[in-house]
């Protein structure tokens, strides 16, 4: 099985130039890269710039970590929405309680 070649950035970014001038084919060929990849760093180019060629180390993007990050944050925060309702609610039952103990004690 053959080892995969890891590309740098500039890497990269040297072949999608080279790609723009002499055909995507021919540098694909000339360099080992699928078109496929090709097309994908071209993409990511496209969308981020050169920071969109970077290695990532994980799988995951950039947009997914911080998706994941507001997740988790938005969880905290209804349940703590959800705490203070709970705790109102039973503020409001005690008073309606209260008022009505009032009320049975007075004479007319």
């Amino acid at each position: 099985m053959k080892k995969q070649k890891r590309y740098s950035a500039e890497e990269k970014f040297l072949i999608l130039r080279e790609a723009q001038e002499h055909g995507v084919v021919a540098t694909c060929k000339k360099h080992g890269v699928d078109p496929t990849t090709y097309y994908s760093w071209k993409e990511k180019y496209e969308a981020e710039g050169i920071a969109g060629l970077l290695p990532r180390k994980s799988g995951r993007t950039p947009e997914a970590v911080d998706h994941k990050k507001l997740e988790k944050e938005n969880q905290v925060l209804k349940k703590l929405v959800a705490d203070k309702e709970l705790i109102i609610e039973m503020q409001l039952s005690l008073l309606k309680k209260k008022s009505m103990g009032d009320r049975r004690g007075k004479k007319r």
